[in-house]
């Protein structure tokens, strides 16, 4: 009896350790649609404004084939990423959870499905226990989570990787001639109110005198229509005045931030939200990396900013 136990044990093993991934599951997918995905969000017991952020938020799944029997998984959103390594179907691990708590996680296959489950190890986490479903419907990657009942679903679209540099560059280049800011983003737009501000420049590292002649400051967002493919940014602070002319979506240029140090700035838009990016490029700036966000609500524009899990927005009305 003691045999026949190890050697089921032993298949068990083996069949774990003999599986993988489906070859079709490897790539990056982003976010293109949900729904229903603010009733699940709802039952589970987030609020309003947590509900609003998640919504908003970017998200790309990345898997990646590390061995024979193993996969990394990278799970990125806006404001965090997760990054699981080395992962064997079945065999549960430690990582952290989207609320940076730390979770049990499991990865298993079945019914031509992943399903990737969450145990909390803290029983007051506020990312409770879930298991998410992923499959294929047609070309496009399907998750699907469930919560009393409540289905939501949210569609991936797979990222398109070509085989060589140069076709890389040429897909790149015609992408980028290819599109420009929808028409709604170009007028001038005056700061109205924040939400949260303060905090958030705290949480940046800024000190009381500057988090108060920032927060103080009246600030202007103007866009305009430089050509077919290109644009205008420019961003008027009461004490500094930042010009970007010719912007293309995609393309990386140096401009200089509010701190007057020298940047890498690069604007993308995913989902009709416009999204401003700077790397400074001397480590002693004042001013850290960063990225913006900005949406449209009724007209008006809205700038999404968040530190270390501290979300604020600025309210810009337009002119």
């Amino acid at each position: 009896m003691k045999l026949l136990s190890v050697i089921c044990l032993v298949l068990v093993i083996s069949f774990v350790n003999a599986k993988n991934l489906p070859e079709k599951f490897f790539g990056t997918f982003s976010l293109d649609r949900s729904e229903n995905f603010d009733d699940y969000l709802y039952e589970e017991g987030y609020g309003w404004w947590t509900r609003r952020v998640v919504s908003l938020a970017s998200v790309d799944k990345v898997f990646t084939k590390t061995g024979k029997n193993t996969f990394n998984f990278d799970d990125l959103w806006t404001a965090k990423s997760l990054r699981y390594k080395d992962i064997v179907l079945g065999k549960e691990f430690v990582g952290d959870g989207l609320d940076g708590s730390q979770q049990k996680i499991t990865f298993t296959w079945h019914g031509g499905a992943l399903f990737e489950k969450h145990v909390p190890i803290e029983e007051d986490a506020e990312q409770k226990e879930a298991e998410y479903k992923f499959q294929f419907e047609g070309e496009e990657l399907v998750q699907t989570l469930e919560s009393n009942g409540v289905i939501c679903k949210r569609f991936f679209i797979r990222q398109m990787h070509l085989p060589s540099a140069n076709c890389l560059a040429i897909f790149s280049v015609s992408f980028v001639i290819a599109q420009n800011l929808p028409e709604s983003f170009y007028g001038k737009f005056s700061l109205d109110h924040s939400d949260n501000f303060d905090e958030y420049l705290t949480e940046k590292g800024y000190g009381w005198f500057t988090r108060r002649l920032v927060t103080l400051s009246n600030v202007d967002k103007i866009i305009t229509k430089a050509g077919p493919n290109s644009f205008n940014f420019d961003d008027l602070w009461a004490t500094k005045k930042l010009h970007y002319k010719d912007v293309v979506l995609g393309r990386e240029f140096r401009g200089k931030g509010l701190d007057g140090s020298v940047h890498r700035i690069t604007f993308t838009l995913r989902n009709n939200v416009l999204l401003e990016k700077h790397e400074p490029t001397d480590a002693n700036a004042e001013q850290k990396q960063d990225e913006y966000r900005y949406h449209l609500e009724g007209g008006n524009l809205v700038q999404t900013l968040t530190a270390n899990g501290v979300v604020a927005r600025r309210y810009f009305t337009r002119q």
